[in-house]
């Protein structure tokens, strides 16, 4: 299981989506209006279709109202 830390500091809309390396969206983790502080994410490994996804390199993108942010993660 993978885990995706993050802070805001202030109230603010969060999207959390899960890519392939081919930029398909996989799963999305976070779509909601979140309050300032820390928070978590984890992701189980499988798709918005409740299917087990392919072991390999992923991507997820993190977007906020003062932020957007891309990284890589394993499953």
């Amino acid at each position: 299981m993978n885990t995706v830390r993050f802070a805001l500091s202030e109230t603010s809309p969060v999207r959390l989506a899960i890519y392939n390396q081919k930029g398909n969206e996989v799963r999305v983790l976070v779509s909601r209006l979140l309050p300032p502080g820390e928070h978590l994410a984890r992701w189980d490994g499988k798709d918005n279709a409740g299917r087990e996804a392919a072991r390999g390199v992923y991507y997820y993108r993190l977007d906020s109202s003062s932020f957007h942010e891309v990284r890589k993660l394993l499953w």
